[in-house]
């Protein structure tokens, strides 16, 4: 049986990992992440000074601790790292595809399970990249 939340969060850390982002070069994959969780209507989505980038889903009560899910935008290749994939049936390898595309894509595959079940916090739930 397919599972398609984790079908199309796939498909997105495949998307991620095709932008390359050196660190401190991060500035095209977080603008791409920016503008997937303004798509996804996530509350405050903001792309801070240190290219941070953040947003919130909100709990059923806001005066709960908020929980907060990281993943780091930033690669260890350089921007001339070719970021050819090669996939099958049950991997995907290519340079960055697990350092950290699919943290990142988790991040949303996680906004995706809440909702497909229903599902809300009891505090925002702050994903930050």
């Amino acid at each position: 049986m397919k599972d398609e939340v984790v079908s199309r969060m796939l498909e997105l850390v495949i998307a991620i990992q095709q932008i390359p982002a050196p660190t401190f070069e991060e500035g095209e994959r977080a603008e791409f992440l920016r503008g997937r969780f303004l798509a996804e209507g996530l509350q405050d989505v903001t792309l801070d000074g240190a290219g941070n980038v953040l947003a919130y889903l909100p709990g059923a009560d806001q005066r709960r601790f908020p929980l907060v899910v990281s993943a780091h935008l930033d690669t260890v290749f350089s921007h001339e790292t070719k970021l050819r994939l090669t996939r099958d049936e049950k991997r995907i390898h290519g340079p960055g595809i697990g350092d950290n595309s699919m943290g990142v894509g988790a991040l949303f595959g996680l906004v995706w399970r809440l909702r497909e079940r229903g599902l809300q916090l009891p505090g925002d739930l702050w994903l930050v990249a």
